[in-house]
């Protein structure tokens, strides 16, 4: 019995052993990684920290200056001293907005005064794709380029201003005066989500025109373009204030008129 009881008491030993043999055995080493190097295509760009920032700090720098102007354009409209425009946008379709095209409205205008004579200031409204999304097709595209055709498309309003008419009376001081309008403008109604812009001086040599670009990135599902698909039409508010700029617009020369 004892032999017998022995061999038991080995044979539980022998199994709790065993079991703690199984309970302490550690896990197997990692395989190791695949040192294979994606190819370029497969891999994600990747953007350095002072790019990363200096994007960060643009984009904190534009919605700044597009608040400001939004309180700008609200006090102006609490006064009662702005103008609403319709831009009409004949030939919007989604197949443009595919094919990247720019998509122009028909000019309109605004009404101001420089002195107390009245003038007319022309406006259009370009839809264009950002810069980032107008060039595809590219064969040596890079990673970012890759990635960007990647995303869906985005767009973003150019607005054109040029003088279409003023009233004068000639001589006097109304020459020494370089009249310059600026206007501040936004997708209406007005809210924090507004388009907003400002042409900082209306002036330019003909045939040229003011060009200014909005920040606004524009996606397929933005209110805005929903608008546009609707009606095919957008309105505008605009507030216009003008100065005697000191001295005439870059370029330009004194018009003689015909006979000279």
């Amino acid at each position: 019995w004892l032999l017998q009881g022995g061999c038991h008491f080995l044979g539980r030993s022998a199994t709790l052993d065993a079991r703690r043999m199984v309970t302490q055995m550690m896990p197997p080493p990692p395989s190791p990684m695949s040192r294979k190097v994606p190819s370029k295509r497969q891999a994600l760009p990747q953007k350095s920290a002072g790019t990363a920032a200096s994007e960060l700090r643009k984009a904190w720098q534009a919605g700044r200056a597009d608040a400001a102007l939004r309180s700008e354009l609200g006090d102006a409209l609490a006064k009662g001293e702005h103008q609403v425009i319709q831009a009409k946008f004949p030939g919007f379709r989604d197949d443009k907005l595919l094919a990247k095209e720019p998509i122009e409205s028909f000019w309109t205008t605004v009404a101001t005064k420089f002195g107390n004579f009245p003038a007319t200031i022309s406006l259009q409204f370009v839809l264009r794709p950002r810069k980032d999304d107008a060039a595809d097709g590219n064969d040596e595209s890079t990673d970012s380029d890759i990635d960007s055709q990647a995303a869906p498309p985005r767009w973003h309003f150019m607005i054109r201003a040029r003088e279409l008419g003023r009233t004068s009376m000639g001589g006097g001081n109304d020459e020494e005066v370089h009249w310059a309008a600026r206007l501040v403008l936004s997708t209406s109604p007005i809210s924090k989500e507004s388009i907003v812009a400002v042409v900082r001086d209306h002036r330019s040599i003909w045939p040229d025109c003011r060009e200014v670009h909005t920040e606004h990135a524009l996606c397929a599902d933005d209110m805005v373009l929903q608008q546009l698909r609707a009606g095919g039409q957008l309105a505008w508010n605009v507030a216009v204030t003008t100065r005697d700029a000191g001295a005439p617009v870059e370029g330009s020369s004194r018009d003689l008129g015909d006979c000279c």
